[in-house]
């Protein structure tokens, strides 16, 4: 297959993001982009990964471009509270694992021993393993690069989702062909693939690649192409959430640098601090609760705060397709898998796959070969992102709900080893050791501790004192807070 035109129907961020990126990427192409004036976009996802980074990279896209005219603020950690038990609230900072890092003095394996021989509070990890936390716990925007921190490999972002689509359509689209119609039904070829797609007007629209970018509808990968799909409710039970947007009260103290998680009885509310307002929602499964009572038990959580607009009620599916690259149309974003809310990964499928893509069409002639290749890499990675958030509750030790329960201890999870101390190092260094050291799920307990002293494997007054990240206070307290370096 020779792809030379490109059709992609939906816009939202899927939408934007993709013709943004084919249009950089590969300018001699048609690129062309239909969406619905009857079917606005979603417009929630309003955190990212750290990894977006690369994204922006790939298509040359700079902060001071496209931040302010989105309302966009830096993110550098998410922060979990009530998640685990005792509740003691936990970060998951980023940090590149950078070559060339002293193993002797920072390694994963080296707190969790002190944390079995100590008894620290499990949210003495991050403090220890990131030299950011400061400035995180202070609300301030870090704005030089200090030890293992760098500014641009370690901060992902909070913005409005629907401005940053139309900021992307109005800078990097100019020359994406866009029309507003609503694409009804579609004609194949005898070998299955799409020979074009029909709107309500009876125009047909050809392409040699139609990307799907029209959400949880999934018209073309599911609608036209009957794809399967895999179902990921059983071990990710949410399914709805109430999103609404909130004032500032006090800027000063509530302009966060993270995600905020606080877990309730049947699910979680995010909390995410953009320039001039915040963002929050209520993630629950409705097994569990029904909408009235989740509504209910959100408003509650809020207290006595008056939002900016109607709290909203959003259904969705989590999942993966079966063949995301199926024949010549491609799923982006929500109609190819969706996971949870839960660490902001409604955007990363969207960057990542398109990034992958690319590079198969950059080949210039598309294989069955490279199709299969594709759904095989991006079918792996997006499960073990799904199972990654569903550690987040599984290793939790609460009970106390039935959505809780059932999460801990009724769920039949895939298995985890605790594994030897060899392997817990930076080399095999990833996000999950944030989310072990929440739940306090530690590799090592007092017991194996004495057998690797026995074989002379460690010794344990090795591991009493840790070293800190005091000698860096100084230089952090001089970092703006976040709310004056906006401001300015």
């Amino acid at each position: 297959m020779f792809i030379d035109s490109i059709c992609i129907v939906g816009g939202g961020s899927a939408g934007w993001m993709t013709a943004a990126t084919f249009s950089k990427i590969f300018p001699e192409k048609k690129i062309t982009l239909i969406d619905s004036a009857d079917l606005p976009p979603i417009g929630v996802g309003e955190s990212t990964t750290q990894f977006i980074r690369d994204w922006m990279k790939f298509i040359d896209l700079k902060d001071e471009d496209w931040m302010n005219d989105c309302d966009a603020t830096y993110k550098y950690s998410v922060r979990f509270e009530n998640f685990n038990k005792p509740s003691v609230p936990f970060h998951y900072p980023f940090i590149a694992d950078i070559n060339g890092f002293n193993l002797e003095e920072k390694n994963a394996s080296q707190w969790f021993i002190h944390q079995a021989i100590t008894g620290e509070s499990v949210d003495g990890f991050a403090e220890w393993f990131c030299p950011q936390m400061k400035a995180i716990h202070e609300n301030r925007i870090i704005t030089k690069n200090f030890d293992r921190f760098d500014h641009y490999a370690d901060t992902a972002f909070h913005f409005d989702a629907t401005k940053l689509a139309r900021w992307l359509k109005e800078n990097r689209c100019q020359t994406v062909e866009h029309i507003r119609t609503n694409i009804v039904s579609h004609k194949k070829r005898k070998d299955g693939s799409i020979e074009y797609i029909r709107d309500d007007n009876n125009v047909k629209y050809y392409a040699d690649l139609f990307v799907d970018c029209t959400g949880f509808r999934s018209l073309l990968i599911n609608g036209f192409m009957n794809t399967g799909w895999d179902k990921f409710d059983n071990m990710l039970p949410n399914d709805s959430a109430w999103a609404v947007r909130l004032p500032y009260t006090n800027k000063r103290e509530e302009m966060k640098t993270y995600t905020n998680c606080t877990a309730l009885k049947t699910g979680w509310v995010w909390r995410v601090c953009l320039q001039n307002r915040m963002g929050t929602g209520y993630n629950y499964s409705t097994k569990f609760i029904s909408d009235e009572d989740a509504l209910a038990e959100f408003k509650e959580h809020l207290g006595d705060v008056e939002p900016l607009c109607e709290f909203r009620n959003i259904k969705f599916k989590t999942g993966l397709s079966q063949k995301p690259w199926n024949k010549n149309v491609l799923a982006m974003g929500l109609s190819g898998g969706f996971i949870e809310p839960l660490e902001s990964n409604g955007l990363l499928s969207i960057h990542d796959w398109l990034m992958k893509a690319c590079q198969i069409i950059g080949q210039g002639h598309v294989t069955a070969i490279d199709i299969a290749s594709y759904n095989k890499d991006v079918r792996a990675r997006f499960t073990a992102f799904a199972e990654f958030v569903f550690m987040h509750y599984g290793m939790s030790a609460r009970n106390d709900t039935p959505y809780w329960k059932y999460l801990t201890e009724e769920f039949e999870a895939f298995s985890m080893e605790k594994f030897d101390l060899e392997q817990w190092t930076i080399n095999g260094y990833n996000g999950i050791i944030y989310i072990m050291a929440g739940h306090n799920w530690n590799p090592f307990n007092p017991v194996t501790v004495k057998v690797l002293e026995s074989q002379n494997r460690l010794r344990t007054d090795a591991y009493i004192e840790l070293s800190d990240y005091r000698q860096y206070d100084e230089l952090i307290e001089s970092f703006p807070y976040a709310v004056d370096y906006y401001e300015s």
